[in-house]
């Protein structure tokens, strides 16, 4: 979110002329009397920087910009394009006279006040990893470099090499990524590095295409995880990544107890990334290497996600836990953990250090999806009454937060909620007409060849697809059951539901069957745009288009 943009003409002319209520405005009314403080110390700093710098008029200055899934701000962006190439420079400044201490990755523990530290490193290469994660997803921004920069206009270089700092003149390398330090009094060799980073700069439209782009169709979860292989590379959002500490810092205490973490997260909410991350923390570490295993029940689940991850970094079927013999400090994940059966939680717990299960009890969407939540805690807590229990659920749904009418149209269809969006903006279209439905879709597949539609049924069938199916270019005639996409995304879902479903009686969508319910709901969510209802079922479909109520009726 940007908060405040300028040419270098404008912020030397910003921070020396006016207030900051007046550059900030909204932001100033809700900032502590400590902030604004640093604004008037830091900004002022980088203002002398900036002025004695040869920077020309094409060069860009945001201050205080805000990602969407970040609780900080990163105090200034430098954006220009040099040679074709976007420069990026990502800027944090800091008052502090002095550090904590100096990590393993040779980063620098700042104390932030009242009790809380933070690495100063690892938070420049959070925002790096924010803009390079979502640029090369989207893949709009072609030649772009990111480069993250520490200006502490009070410390001292020599405090830092005291403290065991690795600086090689400004070359700061944190967790082997090469960012920039300067220290006091070198605001001149400061300057001197943007101008020429941004010689013969010209205009960047780097933060407008992000903006623009971010959440343009959502994330795919087979995108994100493409070949990854260090937590590092994962981005998550603040809140998960504070319970991602929680979780670390539990399982690596020195306790011998069990350890059981039950994360709940409805559609959407990244449970799959979250889970991937702690897994590649613990795999990496090598007390762990080879005693932590991340799992699931549904086997095209895992053949379809595992087409897309490192070979040594791959999904094991549940079933797994059940023949393999148990290793002291074993740390099993489990995905999907609403479909993994109670004998193989059970195992799991017996013979593991740490179990960690994310679920959604929504999701079940199987008869022999049974087990509950509360069956589970009193187990545990019965057969391991010492044991740790971690309870938390996942918020701020990622997967929607482009089209967010989408979602609350969804979850208005399974609910008495009254407060109708019109289908305009939640992009769902219902048709009882098979052919009208498909001339409507193979008229915008063949006008967005880079989006995904597929087709699916509410009930099972025996048709088999290739790992890589749900890539793939639309037919018509291939309609899959819900397991080639549960757990992951398609940019398009069409739904086919037949005569003859049995409705309880309601003003919303509920069938007897809960789990056909489950499935119904599950595949509206796994769409990244928007959704095909083709319902031959009369009185459905009089739910739905009254649900709906938008103009084509």
């Amino acid at each position: 979110m940007i908060c405040y943009k300028a040419t270098i003409k404008e912020f030397i002319q910003d921070i020396y002329w006016k207030s900051f209520d007046h550059i900030f405005k909204e932001l100033y009314n809700v900032s502590s009397s400590n902030e604004i403080k640093s604004w008037e110390v830091s900004l002022m700093e980088l203002w002398e920087v900036i002025a004695i710098s040869d920077l020309n008029e094409s060069v860009d200055i945001y201050l205080e910009y805000k990602f969407d899934f970040s609780e900080s701000r990163c105090d200034a962006i430098l954006i220009g394009n040099v040679n074709g190439v976007d420069k990026v420079v990502v800027i944090e400044l800091k008052q502090h006279k002095n550090f904590s201490s100096k990590s393993k990755g040779n980063d620098m523990l700042l104390n932030k006040g009242s009790n809380s530290y933070g690495y100063l490193g690892s938070q420049i290469l959070r925002y790096i990893n924010f803009f390079e994660t979502f640029s090369n997803i989207n893949g709009l921004i072609k030649k772009y470099e990111i480069i993250g920069v520490a200006y502490l206009h009070n410390l001292s270089r020599k405090t830092a090499n005291n403290k065991g700092l690795n600086i090689e003149s400004n070359d700061w390398f944190v967790r082997n990524t090469n960012l920039k330090l300067f220290f006091k009094n070198e605001k001149v060799f400061f300057a001197q590095y943007l101008s020429t980073l941004f010689y013969k700069s010209e205009k960047s439209s780097f933060i407008k295409l992000y903006e623009e782009n971010i959440f343009l169709r959502g994330l795919k979860t087979t995108q994100v995880l493409n070949n990854i292989t260090s937590e590092k590379s994962l981005v998550l959002t603040d809140y998960q990544y504070k319970m991602a500490e929680q979780i670390i810092k539990i399982i690596k205490s020195s306790s011998d107890e069990k350890k059981l973490f039950i994360i709940r997260g409805s559609a959407g909410t990244g449970k799959t990334i979250f889970i991937y991350y702690l897994y590649l923390f613990f795999k990496n570490i090598k007390k762990y290497k080879d005693k932590t295993y991340i799992m699931a029940r549904n086997q095209t689940y895992v053949k379809n996600i595992n087409a897309y991850l490192n070979e040594n970094y791959r999904f094991k079927k549940s079933s797994y836990i059940e023949k393999k013999k148990p290793k002291s400090d074993q740390i099993i994940f489990f995905d999907e953990g609403q479909r993994v059966t109670p004998n193989q939680l059970v195992k799991a717990i017996e013979d593991s250090k740490a179990v960690i299960i994310c679920l959604d009890e929504k999701q079940k969407i199987n008869n022999k999806d049974k087990w509950t939540i509360n069956w589970l805690i009193n187990y545990y807590k019965e057969k391991y009454p010492k044991g740790i229990l971690y309870e938390n659920t996942l918020i701020n749904k990622l997967r929607f937060l482009n089209n967010t009418e989408y979602i609350s149209m969804v979850e208005s269809l399974f609910t008495d909620n009254d407060s109708f969006i019109d289908s305009s903006n939640s992009n769902i279209s219902l048709y009882n007409n098979q052919s009208e439905m498909h001339q409507d879709i193979l008229k915008l597949v063949d006008e967005n060849k880079n989006l995904t539609f597929k087709a699916f049924s509410i009930f099972d069938n025996n048709k088999t697809f290739d790992n890589k199916w749900l890539n793939s270019t639309y037919k018509i005639n291939e309609i899959a059951s819900i397991y080639y996409i549960h757990g992951l995304e398609v940019d398009y879902v069409i739904i086919y539901i037949l005569k003859g479903i049995k409705l309880n009686d309601r003003d919303y969508v509920s069938f007897k069957d809960k789990i056909l319910t489950n499935r119904f709901e599950t595949l509206l969510t796994r769409a990244l745009v928007g959704a095909y209802i083709y319902c031959e079922d009369e009185p459905l479909y009089n739910i739905l288009k009254n649900k709906l109520k938008y103009n084509k009726f």
